[in-house]
């Protein structure tokens, strides 16, 4: 009848204009974060004019500040798609600056937030827990679940979980950050049972990747503030030195 086909195009009218709200209602939720995006873009702008010197060509730094907050939202969406994938948490908690926000779903998270959530999702996750531990170097500590641990011991669960489960993974990266990290605190982290200095974190670094350029850069560093350092039977007294091997391997 007449009147069926009246109710039946109003209801189909009403799931449309249902259909259009929420639709309207996301676009609402994006223009908000792009002005949030927006904001904290301007806001670093504003902080790098301030502190550069008159006469200095900024375009590269403010093109940098841009590129970066396009990765974040571009990490953000991944995130929004994948929620219960720790790997996109833990992913975006590394693009995130240490002083840096994002909104996601309408909630906000730092980098810790993130590292957190992954750990949340899964509490195996060896890169959340090195990364979380590193984030929180200058805090004294975090807590996961119900446990509160020091940075230290945050770095130590991820690399001890990280040659458990993924042995043949190269992690000479998070050995030698590990040691740096710990280079002016004079702290020791156990992994596996056994005791790491500074120094120990360093040589595990160089047994795994002996001819990683990147690597002798840091050592070089460590050289210049705390003396010389021995690594396989030599002994580098110099960054200068330190910086020639990095050369070498770099060419090699």
């Amino acid at each position: 009848t007449a009147t069926a086909r009246l109710t039946a195009d109003m209801e189909s009218t009403g799931a449309e204009l249902t259909a259009t709200e929420e639709r309207v209602s996301l676009l609402v939720k994006e223009v908000s974060n792009a002005r949030s995006v927006l904001a904290g873009t301007q806001a670093s702008i504003a902080a790098a004019r301030a502190v550069l010197p008159e006469g200095v060509d900024t375009t590269s730094q403010f093109d940098a500040v841009y590129q970066h907050a396009l990765y974040v939202q571009e990490k953000k969406r991944e995130v929004e798609a994948n929620p219960n994938s720790d790997f996109y948490w833990w992913l975006i908690g590394g693009v995130l600056h240490a002083d840096e926000v994002v909104y996601i779903n309408d909630n906000r998270y730092s980098g810790q937030d993130c590292y957190l959530k992954a750990l949340m999702i899964n509490p195996l996750n060896c890169w959340a827990w090195w990364a979380l531990g590193y984030h929180c170097r200058h805090s004294d500590s975090v807590v996961v679940g119900d446990i509160s641990y020091t940075w230290l011991e945050c770095m130590a669960k991820g690399l001890g979980l990280l040659s458990t489960i993924h042995p043949n993974v190269n992690a000479a990266g998070s050995w030698m950050h590990s040691g740096m990290c710990m280079m002016s605190e004079g702290a020791t982290i156990t992994v596996n049972g056994t005791i790491y200095t500074s120094r120990g974190c360093i040589l595990k670094a160089f047994e795994m990747s002996p001819r990683d350029g990147t690597l002798w850069e840091h050592l070089g560093a460590k050289v210049a503030a705390e003396g010389p350092f021995v690594v396989d039977g030599t002994t580098y007294t110099t960054r200068e030195e330190c910086d020639a091997m990095a050369l070498i391997c770099e060419a090699s």
